[in-house]
């Protein structure tokens, strides 16, 4: 499926590790970096989550510079209200016992989900599953880069043969 770019979108950290380049072996880096360069080009915005600044801190263990085109966004108080309101703590529970995942990665996933849900008409772009389908849960639409990608074409063996000119 090969989606429209949105006019603002969050990104989750997976996706924004393949953008900074530390993890140039994920085989969907090259979807995720056209991601954010389409967006970039084309003057959309990107966004990235406060906790997701945490995250790749911890991950790297150094501060990060900031990148070009990205916007942090801040939990706040909008923030904390909207996902407050779509997911109290009784259904953060419900979603923690139908996932394998810790509670805190869950309340994680949630924090970054919830700066999303304080921008208007902002759609979550993201490589986890799990996070994706609790954007997907607190009314966000929620997306795989790979759904707004075009793979380059490999050039076929008869295309790749020289051009002959006759006379």
């Amino acid at each position: 499926m090969h989606l429209e770019l949105p006019f603002v979108a969050m990104i989750d950290t997976s996706l924004f590790l393949c953008r900074i380049g530390a993890r140039p072996d994920e085989v969907e880096a090259p979807a995720c970096i056209d991601f954010c360069t389409r967006m970039s080009k084309l003057g959309r915005t990107v966004l990235v989550a406060a906790p997701t600044i945490t995250e790749v801190t911890r991950y790297q263990g150094k501060p990060l510079p900031r990148v070009q085109g990205i916007v942090v966004v801040a939990f706040d108080t909008v923030a904390a209200t909207e996902l407050g309101t779509k997911m109290p703590i009784s259904e953060l529970k419900v979603w923690r016992a139908g996932s394998e995942r810790g509670f805190a990665h869950i309340k994680y996933d949630a924090l970054i989900v919830g700066c999303a849900l304080r921008v208007p008409r902002c759609v979550f772009v993201g490589m986890d599953t799990g996070q994706l389908a609790l954007a997907r849960h607190v009314g966000l639409a929620a997306h795989h880069p790979r759904d707004f990608y075009n793979s380059p074409k490999a050039i076929g063996s008869a295309e790749q043969q020289p051009l002959r000119l006759t006379t």
